[in-house]
């Protein structure tokens, strides 16, 4: 109850290319909604399965089978109605999409996000939502025109049937 990080080890799951199998820890955030204070709730409610049941999943089932996709999609379901949210826009793809943009824009860090999150290619930029408060004054940056355009390329331009070229 005291911690202020936790370290996950992740066997394996269909992200994980190699069946390397992957560590990722969270620390404490001293709010409400903290992964930490999470988890050591859980496992004052379950601490079996951190000593005598540590071989099977953490999420599971009292068979001791692991949570049904289905479970997870209706907690997504669930939460997004919390939230007002149209329950139907939600599923276990929102827990990776959210983590995602939630990690992208507390860390500003793409490159980061996409080994966190495995991705191997750029796929990860399916999964980032923009934020609506980095929108506020884009247009009007777009037109203040304070700004010089420099060519993106150094090759001229293709003459034109009377052999003239567009400057």
């Amino acid at each position: 109850h005291q911690a202020d990080e936790m370290v996950l080890h992740i066997k394996g799951s269909k992200t994980d290319q190699y069946n390397a199998g992957c560590i990722r820890n969270h620390y404490a955030t001293g709010d409400s909604i903290c992964p930490v204070k999470l988890m050591a709730r859980f496992q004052s409610r379950f601490p079996e399965r951190w000593a005598k049941e540590a071989h099977l999943p953490l999420l599971r089932l009292k068979s001791g089978r692991m949570l049904p996709v289905a479970s997870l999609a209706r907690l997504a379901k669930e939460g997004g109605r919390s939230v007002g949210a149209d329950p139907d826009l939600f599923d276990t793809h929102s827990f990776r999409i959210g983590g995602a943009t939630a990690m992208y824009h507390g860390s500003g860090d793409y490159e980061a996000v996409k080994r966190f999150g495995r991705w191997a290619t750029d796929t990860v930029h399916d999964y980032l939502w923009e934020v609506h408060e980095r929108q506020k004054g884009l247009a009007q940056s777009m037109v203040a025109q304070n700004y010089e355009l420099t060519a993106p390329s150094a090759k001229p331009p293709p003459a034109t049937a009377t052999g003239q070229k567009h400057v």
